[in-house]
């Protein structure tokens, strides 16, 4: 009974192993259209995704910063109406002057903003150079 038992094992060792048959992976969502819809469907895709990274830095970074230089620009517009250029434009130690609100917060629209006043500035004391490139970026 034992050598039964032993061939019956040998003869099962030596019989070759099936496998679970397992449906082949689809290779992706995208594989079941044609290549021409594919890759409008992949455009469209890098489309939405570039929309909503801009989107996104609009949000969080650039709002943000826009308040900042809202509240940081106020102080540098009343020396402007005060007739007081110099405080306007560099700022009087406590409270940043347009200068400096372009340096920091050019790409806003507070810092185009301080950009225009600063080139009224500088024309007022004649360098008529550096107002055009100022209003170059704005």
């Amino acid at each position: 009974m034992e050598n039964n038992e032993l061939e019956q094992e040998n003869q099962e060792s030596t019989q070759p192993v099936q496998e679970e048959s397992k449906p082949k992976s689809s290779g992706g969502f995208l594989s079941g259209l044609s290549p021409r819809n594919r890759q409008l469907t992949m455009a469209a895709m890098a489309v939405g995704g570039a929309i909503l990274l801009w989107l996104g830095y609009q949000k969080i970074i650039m709002e943000p910063m826009e308040v900042e230089a809202e509240s940081k620009i106020f102080k540098a517009e009343k020396y402007m109406e005060m007739d007081s250029f110099d405080l306007a434009e560099k700022g009087d130690g406590q409270y940043m002057g347009f200068r400096a609100i372009v340096e920091e917060y050019g790409s806003t629209k507070a810092g185009q903003r301080a950009k225009y006043q600063l080139a009224r500035i500088v024309m007022e004391k004649g360098k008529f150079d550096e107002a055009l490139d100022l209003l170059g970026g704005v």
